[in-house]
């Protein structure tokens, strides 16, 4: 899985062997270690729930899905599944959970992964 955050917003792009995963598992977990040996993890769920989650404990970010949104995803074209969560107050959380792209930018990178059948074009960036 692949993590990017910015002010207000979360976004995951998942591998095919992670969706796949996702999919028979129900969960998906990620781990970065530190030098400290603290470990921050991020982590995909379904759920019986009807509405996405997103919460945060310790080192801990957890998005759970829906049953009933995740599992039209898991075998689309769809590529990705989006909300805006509202925060205590004020605001929003954007969530964005895609099926990954390969970067044309990178050519070393791996690209096994990725769902080239959803890209437009050949030569798209991720």
């Amino acid at each position: 899985m692949k993590l990017r955050l910015t002010h207000n917003s979360i976004r995951i792009r998942v591998q095919r062997s992670e969706l796949a995963q996702l999919q028979t598992e129900g969960r998906i977990k990620e781990a970065v270690t530190f030098p400290t040996s603290a470990a921050f993890q991020y982590e995909i769920a379904v759920h019986d729930g009807t509405e996405i989650e997103a919460s945060h404990n310790e080192s801990m970010i957890s998005i759970k899905l829906p049953s009933d949104v995740a599992q039209p995803w898991f075998d689309s074209s769809q590529v990705g599944i989006e909300t805006n969560l509202s925060l205590a107050g004020n605001g929003q959380l954007h969530v964005l959970i895609e099926k990954d792209f390969p970067c044309a930018d990178r050519p070393n990178e791996d690209k096994s992964e990725t769902f080239w059948e959803l890209v437009d074009k050949p030569d798209a960036a991720c």
